[in-house]
């Protein structure tokens, strides 16, 4: 989740930012953005909860992609909606107040 926050909080995040509230949702460049910026990263926070689970630490019958997805989903909700970085103090509580109840073991 923080590789995802920092990428947000990157220049290169700024930037999409900026992109994403001109663009209209009808328009080509939509699927572009989300085929080459959000997709590349949606299984990265699939994979961190895997290794949880070979770890122990998180329950395996909690693992889903709809799980998978709720953590960097309020991040991004977050980035959309602030012009301020994503705080590392968000994150946390993503992780410990979203994530960690729906999986913990």
């Amino acid at each position: 989740m923080r590789q995802k926050a920092e990428v947000l909080n990157s220049s290169v995040g700024r930037a999409v930012q900026s992109l994403l509230a001109e663009i209209d949702r009808d328009r080509p460049l939509v699927p572009v953005v989300q085929e080459r910026v959000f997709q590349p990263r949606e299984n990265v926070f699939q994979l961190i909860l895997e290794r949880g689970v070979e770890r122990g630490e998180v329950r395996s019958g909690r693992l889903s992609p709809l799980v998978a997805e709720l953590g960097p989903a309020m991040l991004v909700q977050r980035f959309l909606s602030d012009s301020a970085p994503v705080p590392d103090d968000y994150l946390v509580s993503v992780v410990d107040e979203l994530i960690m109840p729906i999986v913990r073991r």
